[in-house]
């Protein structure tokens, strides 16, 4: 996909910013939850049953739509039958590169060029 110059500055402008890897994190990790919620076969009400919350912010964190502590990242992955390991890498991801989030394993989602992502059987 070509991308015109305007828009180009602007995601290379964006992937300069704090809030950019901040939802580019929050993306990552719900997509990697979404993969072992799946692969534990739970629903979002019995991750919300384990967790004492409602089904309601266990759809809000799924959309990645929630701003949540070390703590709360921990408490839903080992909800889910995982656990959370954060690590600091070298580098950056490429700016405007929402398809190259990283994740491993059996059902894992496949990203398309131009980033939409899918869900291999």
């Amino acid at each position: 996909m070509k991308l015109s110059k305007t828009l180009k500055s602007m995601l290379d402008d964006a992937g300069k910013t704090d809030a950019y890897w901040a939802e580019h994190a929050k993306l990552e990790f719900s997509i990697a939850l979404e993969q072992r919620r799946r692969a534990a076969k739970l629903s979002y009400a019995d991750i919300a049953r384990k967790m004492g919350t409602s089904a309601a912010y266990i759809t809000k964190v799924f959309r990645g739509d929630s701003n949540m502590t070390i703590e709360t990242l921990v408490r839903l992955a080992r909800a889910c039958g995982g656990q959370l390991d954060i690590q600091v890498v070298d580098g950056a991801l490429e700016p405007g590169r929402w398809d190259s989030v990283r994740i491993k394993g059996k059902n894992a989602p496949v990203t398309a060029p131009g980033g939409s992502v899918t869900y291999a059987d």
